[in-house]
């Protein structure tokens, strides 16, 4: 199943050995995401000396586990025609999104053709990209 992961969706899976990580970590998923997650994690949570305080993790613990999920995201756009494809999408993500941070994840759902997995109620909203929440994945690979 192809997803397009959003921020919290790896941050949850980076601050706790959780579903979620288990669920990242699963072959069974080909997941997605745009290049502006990596930016949103860096600055939410590698760089955050409350969420190193909160999850017991120092900073080196959480990077080595944020490169390791990594490795099962591939970032987006893939290619010269990906970004041109991402770049019209976008516009129409724009319109979609409940907040502009959220339109790059709908744009490269739009773009690939397929859901977003999120826990985000707002952006389940717009009719246009299935939203999948971590509950309903479950549901889905069982």
């Amino acid at each position: 199943m192809r997803l397009v992961v959003d921020a919290n969706i790896l941050l949850s899976g980076i601050i706790r050995d959780s579903t979620t990580r288990i669920l990242i970590l699963d072959g069974r998923l080909e997941l997605f995401a745009p290049h502006h997650l990596l930016f949103e994690v860096e600055r939410n949570v590698l760089s955050n000396p409350d969420i190193h305080a909160k999850t017991h993790h120092d900073p080196k613990e959480l990077h080595s586990i944020y490169l390791s999920l990594l490795k099962f995201i591939r970032t987006f756009p893939l290619s010269e025609k990906d970004s041109k494809e991402h770049e019209k999408q976008m516009a129409v993500a724009l319109t979609l999104a409940p907040h502009p941070e959220d339109a790059p994840y709908l744009a490269a759902a739009l773009s690939l053709g397929c859901a977003v997995w999120s826990n985000d109620s707002g952006m389940a909203r717009q009719a246009k990209v299935r939203v999948v929440t971590t509950k309903e994945l479950v549901g889905l690979i069982r």
